[in-house]
């Protein structure tokens, strides 16, 4: 009987291990690397001359439009930004800095996305708000900001 019972274990081992069977396959992937975004400040914004009323606030609007407590017109920020052909992008500027009590709040005048063309380039261009207090300090006031492209 022992006999039988260990035959019949090797014979359905054998069976079962002749049923069993894997199969492989080759999964693919790829890529696409994008190329570096790259700058260059065309125009530095520009509000030109404020005259001193007190206190207020300068705008600057597509093309250097002043208007608020200052007329006349300045120089929007320009920027081309190289980057992958068809590809999309999204565009943002930082808060702005303060010197001397005088507040400047970078805006984007271009669009907030926009493709890289045929040359593989976007057009950017920002202007932005100055707001000064009664206290100002007349001088020359040099303000900082960070433009940001991403690819979407």
């Amino acid at each position: 009987m022992k006999k039988l019972v260990i035959k019949a274990a090797l014979i359905s081992t054998l069976v079962l291990a002749g049923n069993a069977h894997a199969e492989t396959t080759t999964g693919n992937a790829s890529a696409t690397i994008l190329g570096t975004i790259t700058f260059v400040e065309d125009a530095a914004i520009a509000y030109g001359s404020i005259p001193f009323v007190s206190s207020g606030t300068c705008t600057m609007a597509a093309a250097g439009a002043l208007s608020g407590d200052c007329t006349g017109t300045g120089t929007a920020g320009a920027f081309t930004v190289t980057g992958t052909n068809g590809e999309g992008a999204a565009i943002s500027v930082s808060a702005g800095t303060t010197v001397d009590g005088v507040v400047f709040a970078p805006t984007l005048l271009s669009s907030a996305t926009d493709t890289f063309n045929g040359s593989d380039e976007i057009s950017v261009s920002v202007g932005g708000n100055l707001t000064y207090p009664a206290s100002s300090v007349s001088g020359v006031k040099n303000f900082t900001y960070t433009l940001t492209v991403n690819y979407n």
